[in-house]
């Protein structure tokens, strides 16, 4: 009793707010436990409760001396709405709710351990009296699971080992990867989808990262990096901790989707055999697909989390300067179109158009017969009563009355570029002409990329869908087909690198050369129509 006393009256003293100063009975074991030994665990424990229902495994778990007890170790379990479950040295505290409880930081750890569980399972960080340790407060790690409907199960250890703590925006990128595959088999059917997933140049394998997918018998459908095991069964598969690894996956897919711990091989370090983080879903009632990364050194994935939002700054900071100074062309036509092209104020308006930006090389205006009228800046007047009319964008322009961003072209004034231009109409609506702001790609995307600070080991690119270079650090690609030496054409990747980044939108390639790989990373900025694939590589 008096030991009971002592007990509370420390943890007040330490104005630890939680209710883990644990009971006299549970064991004082200093841990020698790994994290990787504590997921397993937790893995094992989520299987059992799989195979003999949740009745059955809470009373496991609740056994002080049954298998769930394994030194430091225990497996808990809570309702989603924080009713306990399972705690086997607090029987007390079955079926009290535990979501008010803080640690000693204030975080409410059990909403956030119930909140990981149910989304699938993953790593709860907190801080925690130590029984072991006089009840200081140290930092201790529980891993969960979803259980099963409504309720997860988990344990935890004092430690601050984060080694198999993937960054939480690496795993949500993984299972967004994961349901991305999900909608593109449900979009193009089962028999397609497992063809591409198969596919070693398809979008769904880069590198280390690569979609596999199997039936709810186990049997293997798609496995690119191991075509030899397609049509037998990885039902018995185990790794070295005994986990049952496509058991556990199946069962995750089956209650929504989460994430499993295990080891496998490595087709980017020679099928060595190392620990992976997979997250795994259904596709339909048929099979379920899954993705994972490696977590031993790096990673194709890891790095293509830093690519992609590399990839994304570039992306916003392109966008928002074509943005502007398509606002400023639109202005200045609606100007010309009240007051006519003709007006002083017009040539007023075509300087403070060249004046917004570097980018902007020069504007000038046309009549209804694609003649130069007026240019600035003033040094390039010879360019004045040159006939343009042939150029396609000049033909939207007259033709069809709408605005249009041009590809790269060569201009009277000896500039390569792209042009923004926009009609000027008359007030009975007949087109007057219109106006034309000169652009240089170069200055505009490597300012895009300066400003999302895309350097060494990365580098940016800009390309139109018809793979010509729009920007490139070396100024001697822009106007080129991307990958423009002859060398290139050996490599069956590159070709297939070409057609899929002049047709897909969005996406991620590995292309291999001669001694060296390439990750590309690449997204679309649109304007009138008119497509820029916007790139960023790294060499490795």
């Amino acid at each position: 009793m008096q030991k009971g006393f002592y007990i509370v009256g420390l943890c007040l003293l330490l104005l630890i707010s939680v209710t883990g100063c644990l009971s006299d009975s549970e064991p004082e074991v200093v841990s020698d436990t790994s994290p990787k030994e504590m997921v397993a665990f937790v893995q094992t424990a989520f299987e059992y409760a799989d195979m003999h229902g949740k009745e059955a495994a809470l009373l496991a778990f609740n056994d002080p001396g049954g298998p769930f007890v394994k030194g430091d170790l225990y497996i808990f379990a809570y309702e989603g709405d924080g009713t306990t479950l399972a705690l086997p040295f607090e029987p007390d505290q079955i079926g009290t709710s535990r979501s008010d409880l803080q640690d000693a930081e204030g975080r409410y750890f059990i909403r956030e351990i119930i909140e990981t569980g149910l989304a699938g399972g993953g790593f709860v960080r907190y801080l925690y009296a130590n029984p072991t340790h006089g009840f200081a407060v140290e930092p201790k790690i529980s891993y969960v699971m979803k259980g099963g409907d409504g309720w997860v199960l988990g344990s935890g250890l004092y430690s601050a080992d984060d080694t198999m703590m993937p960054d939480p925006e690496v795993t949500a990128s993984l299972a967004d990867f994961v349901d991305d595959a999900a909608l593109y088999a449900e979009r193009v059917g089962k028999e397609e989808a497992l063809a591409t997933f198969n596919d070693l140049k398809g979008p769904y394998v880069r590198g280390d990262l690569y979609i596999y997918a199997l039936d709810m018998d186990g049997i293997a459908l798609a496995l690119p990096y191991q075509p030899e095991l397609l049509g037998t069964s990885m039902l018995d598969l185990t790794d070295h901790h005994g986990l049952n690894v496509t058991r556990i996956e199946i069962a995750l897919s089956r209650l929504g989707g989460g994430f499993i711990y295990y080891h496998y091989p490595n087709p980017g370090r020679g099928m060595q055999l190392e620990p992976k983080v997979s997250y795994v879903r259904m596709v339909d009632d048929t099979y379920w697909i899954g993705a994972g990364i490696y977590y031993m050194g790096e990673g194709t994935f890891s790095d293509e989390i830093v690519m992609q939002a590399l990839l994304s700054r570039y992306h916003e900071e392109t966008e928002a300067k074509l943005n502007y100074l398509d606002n400023e062309v639109l202005l200045a036509g609606a100007h010309a179109s009240a007051v006519g092209l003709n007006d002083a104020s017009t040539h007023e308006v075509l300087a403070y158009v060249t004046g917004t930006s570097e980018a902007v090389y020069d504007v000038v205006s046309f009549d209804s017969e694609g003649r130069i009228i007026d240019v600035y800046p003033e040094a390039y007047a010879s360019a004045i009563g040159a006939d343009i009319s042939a150029q396609p964008h000049i033909r939207v322009i007259l033709d069809e009355k709408k605005p249009v961003l041009s590809h790269l072209l060569h201009t009277v004034e000896g500039q390569d570029g792209v042009s923004i231009a926009y009609p000027v109409v008359t007030a009975d609506g007949r087109i007057a002409g219109g106006i034309s702001a000169i652009i240089l790609p170069s200055v505009l995307l490597g300012g895009a990329a300066e400003k999302a600070e895309i350097g060494s080991p990365h580098s940016a690119r800009a390309i139109q869908v018809d793979g010509t270079v729009l920007y490139a650090e070396d100024p001697k690609e822009i106007g080129a087909m991307i990958f423009p030496d002859p060398g290139y054409e050996i490599f069956p990747d590159v070709g297939h690198f070409r057609s899929r980044i002049l047709t897909e939108p969005k996406g991620a390639a590995i292309i291999g050369l001669s001694g060296v790989k390439k990750h590309v990373v690449w997204d679309t900025v649109s304007l009138h129509g008119t497509d820029w694939r916007l790139l960023v590589i790294k060499e490795f």
